[in-house]
Parts: C-alpha cells; sequence; structure tokens
C-alpha cells in the first residue's frame, strides 16, 4: 500500500484524490471483499472470482465493459442489460491506470493460498 501512494500516474502523485480513489471507495472495497468472502465461503474457487470480479467491475468502462463475473442482485449494468437500458459506468468506475495500480493487491487477495486460510478461518469461528 505505501508503494501505491510513490506511484505517479498522469502526473499526479498517489492514487487517491479526486476522480481517483476516495476515502470512501476504500470503505466500498474492504465492504465488497467481505462480502466475497461471506457469501462464498463453502467454494474457494467462487471466491476467488467473486474477488476478481470487483476489480473487473470497477475497471469497466462503456467501451469495455467486464461484467462477466458480477451478479445481477448488485450490478447496474447487468441490471440495465436486462431490462434493455443504457448504463453509464463514467460515475462509478475508476480509470483504468488507476486499477492498474491497485491490481497487485488484488492478485494478493484473491491468491488461493489466502483465500483458503479465510475460509479455513471462517469455518473454524463460524462453527466454534
Amino acid at each position: 500500500a505505501e508503494s501505491l501512494k510513490k506511484n505517479n500516474i498522469d502526473d499526479k502523485l498517489g492514487i487517491r484524490g479526486s476522480g481517483r480513489m476516495t476515502k470512501k471507495m476504500m470503505i466500498n472495497f474492504k465492504h465488497y471483499y467481505r462480502l466475497a468472502i461471506v457469501r462464498n465461503k463453502t467454494n474457494l474457487d467462487d471466491m476467488v472470482r467473486a474477488v476478481w470480479a470487483i476489480w473487473k467491475h470497477k475497471s469497466s468502462s462503456n467501451s469495455e465493459p467486464l461484467h462477466e463475473w458480477c451478479s445481477p442482485s448488485y450490478c447496474g449494468y447487468l441490471q440495465a442489460l436486462e431490462k434493455g437500458e443504457e448504463y453509464d459506468h463514467t460515475p462509478h468506475s475508476l480509470p483504468l491506470k488507476i486499477m492498474k495500480a491497485i491490481r497487485p493487491v488484488f492478485e494478493e487477495l484473491a491468491h488461493r493460498e489466502y483465500t483458503e486460510t479465510l475460509k479455513i478461518g471462517f469455518n473454524s469461528f463460524s462453527f466454534s
């Protein structure tokens, strides 16, 4: 995380700021990650896929929608598609350069050994 503060993206230092990563977005990412773990606690493959769905969802743009792993329960794009409506990604996505900068974080969070540890910890906590 410290190295992200030192990244120079579009002549700005770090990933935070207007039109970039905000504190609210960081909190939302934590919430989405938690949901990915809790909702998929019995299936490691689905858990990993759900973590990557977060990254893909937030990386999506109008020219390149990446929602194949999203659930219609939370994905406005899929909901609009079902209704035959237009959808604008602009207010909900992050710039691809920012998403590429945080991709290593997602690689770590979605790593099978890491998610397996979470699954084991969650199950032992739930049934003890």
